[in-house]
């Protein structure tokens, strides 16, 4: 059984001035529990309400009965004069350190106004001040919080908006004025290429081609080692053996007639180490071409047909795996 104590009703129409509608009615947070007076079973017949539209599978009589429980308390959001239009229902476990927190909702109408974060970081500051509590167990969403005793959870829009100008200020005295070097001259005289480290500025600004190739690796990196997997494990296949070359006009004259963007595995193969492909999607595509050419041309009763489609499905597999649906 948790030690009552009181949270004093917070307005906070200031910190939602620009809420007109907060303004009007008024907005306050309550701290609920089943204490027998009027105006808490009020307050908690609302909250009840709340979280049964909320989570209309959650059995009403169960919400009901942990609601009313003299073991659980709620923090609830009320606007004038008793409209609940968000609330926490928790259970202390002060010999465990911990809070479970049963039920977490805002009414559907409410949630732009930022009623859930509001309440939430209103609720996380509450339990850590008040019972020097850090841990939160939920049930509902699998896992177990900790809270930060240093971070006022309220304050944390306003913390992140002074590091953030911070930052800019730092960058802002780090930064020097530009300098503005004049065009090349030598072009105007026929000039075709220049050495890049005797441009001006050129050097200064810390460049050089070794600079640009790491650049370029790093860049594609990022992808090129996914796309070489995949590549190999279809080259490797059995069925790929008619896709490794382009197809040969004299054996199949009538090829480029009908198929207009023709593609195999070895053009591939050159695209992918010249860097050619900037993300997994241009890689798909231009796999994907070489099972819709095979398609197209041959017929389905043919071993060309049904290598497209076994390596196809392969293909597709691999590609979604890694996130790209085609």
């Amino acid at each position: 059984m948790c030690t009552r104590k009181k949270l004093a009703d917070k307005d906070l129409r200031n910190e939602n001035a620009n809420h007109s509608e907060e303004q009007q009615y008024g907005t306050r947070l309550r701290l609920l529990n089943n204490d027998g007076s009027r105006d808490n079973l009020i307050l908690l017949t609302g909250i009840k309400e709340l979280f049964a539209t909320a989570l209309p599978h959650m059995p009403a009589q169960y919400i009901a009965r942990v609601v009313y429980d003299r073991n659980h308390y709620s923090l609830a959001i009320v606007r004038d004069p008793v409209k609940v239009v968000g609330g926490i229902c928790y259970r202390p476990f002060l010999e465990k350190s911990f809070i479970e927190i049963v039920f977490f909702a805002v009414d559907s109408d409410q949630q732009v106004k930022g009623y859930g974060t509001k309440l939430m970081n209103y609720f996380k500051d509450y339990i850590k001040d008040t019972f020097n509590i850090t841990q939160f167990l939920v049930y509902a969403d699998d896992f177990a919080c900790t809270l930060i005793p240093k971070v006022k959870y309220r304050q944390i829009r306003q913390i992140l908006e002074k590091q953030k100008q911070a930052v800019k200020n730092k960058i802002a005295q780090t930064c020097k004025p530009p300098i503005i070097y004049r065009g090349l001259e030598c072009f105007k005289n026929g000039v075709k290429s220049v050495d890049p480290m005797s441009v001006p500025g050129i050097r200064i600004s810390g460049w050089t081609p070794q600079l640009e190739k790491q650049a370029k690796d790093i860049k594609r990196m990022s992808h090129y080692l996914v796309m070489k997997e995949i590549f190999n494990r279809l080259k490797s296949h059995p069925s790929s053996l008619p896709f490794h070359e382009p197809v040969n006009g004299d054996d199949v004259p009538d090829y480029y007639d009908i198929i207009k963007d023709p593609m195999d595995l070895s053009t591939v193969s050159k695209r992918m180490e010249n860097n050619r492909y900037r993300s997994l999607l241009e890689f798909a595509i231009d796999m994907q071409k070489i099972w819709n050419n095979a398609k197209i041309y041959n017929k389905s009763d043919t071993i060309f047909y049904k290598s497209a489609v076994e390596l196809e499905g392969i293909f597709r597999e691999a590609m979604f795996l890694k996130g790209v649906r085609l």
